[in-house]
């Protein structure tokens, strides 16, 4: 696929207009300000849009599904001092997945 016309922000957080972004086998093979030779396939037209890189989850608090309606009462300190930090002490590795 072949992303026209976009515009990107590059890894030192600057903006390029109107740039043309090749994908060829999930990667992203082409990055310019010249149509590329090569056929890339379906073309899109990124007028008026932005294309960046995926935002990645790398730190997540999926074992605190658990404590859903735990205690939900409680005023935030007591709730995380009195509930969530004695139970998160209690889990490891393997409770957690």
């Amino acid at each position: 696929m072949l992303f026209k016309n976009i515009s990107i922000i590059n890894e030192n957080l600057e903006i390029h207009n109107n740039m043309y972004v090749g994908i060829l086998n999930d990667k992203i093979d082409y990055i310019g300000i010249e149509k590329p030779q090569e056929n890339y396939g379906e073309e899109y037209d990124g007028t008026g849009k932005v294309l960046s890189s995926g935002f990645v989850n790398l730190h997540t608090h999926s074992p605190m599904t658990l404590l859903r309606g735990y205690a939900e009462n409680l005023p935030l300190d007591r709730w995380l001092n009195e509930k969530v930090f004695p139970f998160e002490d209690r889990l490891n590795c393997d409770r957690a997945y």
